[in-house]
């Protein structure tokens, strides 16, 4: 079992279009921040040599996944 620690830096790219008919808000992407800065703390438990289950608690999106080596 493996822990871990990492922060992530990146800048988000939106792209939108609109049908003519569209009558929604058209201003939703706009607000928007671009720019994003997330922590994550996480641990791996090795099932095998070559498979493991991981978790990724993060400030942004969590994630639970299988990790093949």
């Amino acid at each position: 079992m493996g822990f871990y620690l990492a922060s992530s830096l990146g800048f988000a790219i939106v792209s939108r279009s609109w049908d003519n008919d569209y009558y929604g808000d058209k201003n939703y992407f706009r607000h928007g921040n671009s720019l994003f800065l997330d922590f994550h703390i996480g641990t791996e438990y090795h099932l095998s040599k070559r498979v493991g289950l991981f978790l990724d608690l993060s400030t942004g999106v969590s994630t639970l996944g299988l990790a093949i080596h």
